[in-house]
Protein backbone atom coordinates (compact mmCIF):
# COMPACT_ATOMS: atom_id res chain seq x y z
CA UNK A 1 0.00 0.00 0.00
CA UNK A 2 2.72 2.50 0.96
CA UNK A 3 4.66 1.68 -2.20
CA UNK A 4 1.53 2.39 -4.26
CA UNK A 5 0.87 5.96 -3.19
CA UNK A 6 -0.98 5.00 -0.02
CA UNK A 7 -3.81 2.80 -1.29
CA UNK A 8 -4.63 -0.68 -2.54
CA UNK A 9 -5.68 -0.56 -6.15
CA UNK A 10 -7.82 -3.26 -7.74
CA UNK A 11 -4.70 -4.53 -9.50
CA UNK A 12 -2.91 -4.94 -6.17
CA UNK A 13 -5.87 -6.78 -4.66
CA UNK A 14 -5.83 -9.20 -7.61
CA UNK A 15 -2.06 -9.65 -7.27
CA UNK A 16 -2.39 -10.39 -3.55
CA UNK A 17 -5.18 -12.90 -4.15
CA UNK A 18 -3.10 -14.62 -6.85
CA UNK A 19 -0.03 -14.70 -4.61
CA UNK A 20 -1.96 -16.13 -1.65
CA UNK A 21 -4.06 -18.43 -3.87
CA UNK A 22 -7.31 -17.15 -2.38
CA UNK A 23 -10.35 -15.51 -3.99
CA UNK A 24 -10.15 -11.79 -4.64
CA UNK A 25 -13.22 -11.21 -2.44
CA UNK A 26 -11.31 -12.52 0.61
CA UNK A 27 -8.60 -9.91 0.11
CA UNK A 28 -11.18 -7.19 -0.49
CA UNK A 29 -13.10 -8.14 2.68
CA UNK A 30 -9.99 -7.77 4.82
CA UNK A 31 -8.90 -4.55 3.12
CA UNK A 32 -12.34 -2.98 3.45
CA UNK A 33 -12.80 -4.00 7.11
CA UNK A 34 -9.55 -2.72 8.63
CA UNK A 35 -9.03 1.03 8.71
CA UNK A 36 -5.29 0.69 8.15
CA UNK A 37 -5.97 -0.19 4.51
CA UNK A 38 -7.13 2.37 1.96
CA UNK A 39 -9.09 1.42 -1.12
CA UNK A 40 -9.00 4.98 -2.44
CA UNK A 41 -6.14 7.32 -3.13
CA UNK A 42 -6.25 9.77 -0.21
CA UNK A 43 -4.34 12.76 -1.47
CA UNK A 44 -5.22 14.51 1.77
CA UNK A 45 -4.63 13.59 5.40
CA UNK A 46 -6.72 10.77 6.85
CA UNK A 47 -8.22 11.48 10.30
CA UNK A 48 -9.75 8.46 12.04
CA UNK A 49 -12.14 8.45 14.99
CA UNK A 50 -13.24 5.17 16.53
CA UNK A 51 -17.03 5.10 16.93
CA UNK A 52 -17.62 1.62 18.32
CA UNK A 53 -19.69 1.17 21.49
CA UNK A 54 -16.89 1.72 24.02
CA UNK A 55 -15.59 4.88 22.37
CA UNK A 56 -19.15 6.11 21.83
CA UNK A 57 -19.81 5.87 25.55
CA UNK A 58 -16.83 8.16 26.09
CA UNK A 59 -17.90 10.78 23.56
CA UNK A 60 -16.49 9.76 20.19
CA UNK A 61 -19.77 10.42 18.36
CA UNK A 62 -19.85 13.95 19.78
CA UNK A 63 -16.21 14.33 18.71
CA UNK A 64 -17.14 13.38 15.15
CA UNK A 65 -20.00 15.90 15.15
CA UNK A 66 -17.90 18.81 16.42
CA UNK A 67 -15.22 18.02 13.82
CA UNK A 68 -17.85 17.95 11.07
CA UNK A 69 -19.31 21.27 12.20
CA UNK A 70 -16.08 23.17 12.83
CA UNK A 71 -14.36 22.10 9.62
CA UNK A 72 -17.49 22.13 7.43
CA UNK A 73 -17.15 18.57 6.18
CA UNK A 74 -19.14 17.70 3.09
CA UNK A 75 -21.25 14.55 2.59
CA UNK A 76 -18.09 12.56 1.83
CA UNK A 77 -16.47 13.72 5.12
CA UNK A 78 -13.92 15.87 3.33
CA UNK A 79 -13.04 19.12 5.05
CA UNK A 80 -13.55 22.52 3.50
CA UNK A 81 -10.41 23.19 1.48
CA UNK A 82 -9.86 19.42 1.08
CA UNK A 83 -7.16 19.36 3.76
CA UNK A 84 -8.33 16.17 5.46
CA UNK A 85 -10.74 13.25 5.23
CA UNK A 86 -12.63 12.13 8.36
CA UNK A 87 -12.99 8.37 8.60
CA UNK A 88 -15.16 6.73 11.27
CA UNK A 89 -13.61 3.39 12.19
CA UNK A 90 -14.97 0.44 14.11
CA UNK A 91 -12.04 -0.25 16.44
CA UNK A 92 -8.45 0.83 16.86
CA UNK A 93 -7.97 -1.15 20.12
CA UNK A 94 -7.19 1.89 22.27
CA UNK A 95 -10.24 1.76 24.51
CA UNK A 96 -8.28 2.91 27.57
CA UNK A 97 -7.19 6.17 25.90
CA UNK A 98 -10.50 7.59 24.64
CA UNK A 99 -11.33 9.92 23.17
CA UNK A 100 -8.55 9.78 20.63
CA UNK A 101 -7.89 10.39 16.96
CA UNK A 102 -5.50 8.83 14.50
CA UNK A 103 -4.00 11.11 11.89
CA UNK A 104 -2.36 9.04 9.19
CA UNK A 105 -0.09 6.87 11.36
CA UNK A 106 0.03 9.06 14.49
CA UNK A 107 -2.25 8.72 17.51
CA UNK A 108 -3.43 11.48 19.86
CA UNK A 109 -4.93 10.28 23.16
CA UNK A 110 -7.23 11.47 25.97
CA UNK A 111 -8.32 14.50 23.99
CA UNK A 112 -10.37 17.49 24.92
CA UNK A 113 -12.36 19.47 22.38
CA UNK A 114 -9.77 22.26 22.55
CA UNK A 115 -6.88 19.85 21.94
CA UNK A 116 -8.66 18.31 18.94
CA UNK A 117 -9.13 21.77 17.43
CA UNK A 118 -5.50 22.65 18.13
CA UNK A 119 -4.32 19.50 16.31
CA UNK A 120 -6.70 19.74 13.35
CA UNK A 121 -6.26 23.51 12.90
CA UNK A 122 -2.67 22.73 11.86
CA UNK A 123 -4.01 20.65 8.95
CA UNK A 124 -6.20 23.34 7.42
Amino acid sequence: QDANGGFLSNELIVAISNYLLIPKIFVYEVASFYSMYNLKNFVRTKVCVCTNITCSLYGSNELVEIIKQRYKLDNNNISEGRSFFLFEVECLALCDKVPFIQIDKLYYFNLTRERVFEILDKLV
